[in-house]
């Protein structure tokens, strides 16, 4: 059986709900969560463009890009620890905890994507390599673009549940 009500009667269930209805509580625990995805976010975002660039440097050898796709490996394998940490500490917004499995899912088929890459580079030319890193960021940008979106949206979700004057446009 599904039960559906408003924000308001959400409200008045975090309320009761025991261990969070202290809205200080609720505030710090999801903050703690929100804050540190994002920061792996936006990071991952500007170390692909950074890369993007690496990658356009004349000379670059083949050796570099292998280095570049372990720096990354390492950032993403990061994400994905953190993120079976944190997603189960997501209590009340199922749509946001389901986006965030859907988003580890995604980011852990990248590491094994990028993975192979870097196995099957040894004995490709740079230009090759290159082509299919730049292909791989595109779908990493693109997945962490779209879940930096989702999550912001739920950053503001939480914001006017916690504090009522709240106003997503002044912010």
């Amino acid at each position: 059986m599904k039960l559906i009500i408003s924000e308001s009667q959400l409200k008045r269930v975090i309320n009761e709900i025991g261990g969070f209805d202290d809205k200080d509580t609720m505030g710090s625990h999801s903050t703690m969560i929100q804050n540190n995805i994002m920061v792996k976010v936006v990071e991952t975002i500007k170390a692909m463009k950074a890369t993007i660039n690496l990658l356009d440097t004349d000379g670059i050898k083949t050796e570099n890009v292998i280095y570049l796709i372990e720096q990354i490996l390492d950032m993403l394998d990061n994400t994905s620890k953190m993120l079976d940490v944190f997603i189960p500490e997501i209590y009340l917004d199922r749509d946001y905890k389901e986006v965030a499995i859907e988003f580890n899912q995604k980011n852990k088929k990248l590491i094994k994507k990028l993975g192979m890459v870097k196995h099957i580079s040894r004995g490709m030319s740079v230009m090759e390599v290159k082509d299919i890193l730049n292909e791989t960021i595109e779908d990493i940008s693109h997945t962490y673009i779209n879940f930096g979106e989702f999550a912001n949206r739920v950053n503001k979700r939480y914001m006017k549940r916690l504090d009522p004057d709240f106003d997503p446009l002044d912010n």
